[in-house]
């Protein structure tokens, strides 16, 4: 048993402590990006608890010029400007990147084209603190089946060392989540504002313009087919063994 708290360990080794460290990749979308900003602040009940991490690649100079214009006086925001790599491809690298300067006790992967709707939503967070848990807020879609906004205990992360090792990162945490019977609904809804939502509410235009969204649909079918293949299956598998086994170490 060490002789010193998660919470101390976090503070010694990230400077700081917060409730939630919101997750949020970007690219080419930076006038999305500011309304999803907007609404993961303004629908908190106590931002002081919250921390923002953006992920910028270092080949988008159009939103990296713009980097001045986020609200760093409202919000507790970091920012990473990374290598592109292979693109969606390696979109889990870029999680795992964001996760590692991150001090949040959960680690909430969000999106640049999506808004909280939830009033108070981290007081529903609250409510699981403690927990080890894969949790899976509403989105009332065509998607409310999946967990696509997976929210884990930073204990998950501390466990195995990373967010994800494949594209599908939302799919990695729910399988780990299922598997080891801790993935739990919460009552926090979002909307994410995507082409392939029937409440879609962009125009012809901005689907033209969003080749963000047509890299995604297009590199969707190799990425899904690697993470069903025998090596990533494994992989997951792996995860959720090695965090069964500290949770059955600690009792849990």
């Amino acid at each position: 048993m060490s002789i010193i708290t998660k919470e101390e360990r976090i503070i010694l080794a990230r400077g700081e402590k917060k409730l939630v460290s919101v997750i949020v990749p970007s690219r080419k979308r930076f006038d999305m990006l500011l309304v999803s900003l907007q609404s993961i602040h303004e629908m908190a009940a106590d931002t002081s608890q919250l921390e923002t991490i953006i992920r910028f690649d270092d080949d988008d100079g159009q939103s990296i010029k713009r980097i001045p214009e986020l609200p760093f006086t409202k919000m507790n925001l970091r920012v990473i400007i990374g290598p592109r790599l292979r693109g969606y491809f390696d979109l889990n690298k870029f999680i795992n990147e964001c996760c590692g300067v991150s001090c949040g006790e959960f680690l909430f992967l969000f999106n640049d084209d999506s808004t909280i709707i939830t009033k108070n939503w981290d007081k529903e967070l609250e409510k699981h603190k403690g927990q080890v848990v894969v949790l899976n807020p509403d989105t009332h879609d065509d998607a409310q089946q999946y967990n696509t906004f997976p929210i884990i205990s930073r204990e998950i992360y501390d466990l195995v060392g990373h967010f994800s090792l494949q594209a599908h990162n939302d799919a990695w945490v729910s399988q780990v989540g299922k598997k080891l019977n801790i993935e739990k609904h919460i009552n926090i809804e979002i909307f994410h504002d995507r082409p392939d939502n029937s409440n879609f509410t962009g125009t012809d235009e901005r689907l033209l313009d969003d080749i963000t969204w047509k890299e995604r649909t297009d590199t969707f079918p190799n990425s899904a087919k690697e993470f069903f293949s025998q090596k990533f299956q494994q992989l997951v598998q792996e995860d959720v063994l090695n965090i069964h086994a500290n949770l059955l170490n600690k009792g849990e």
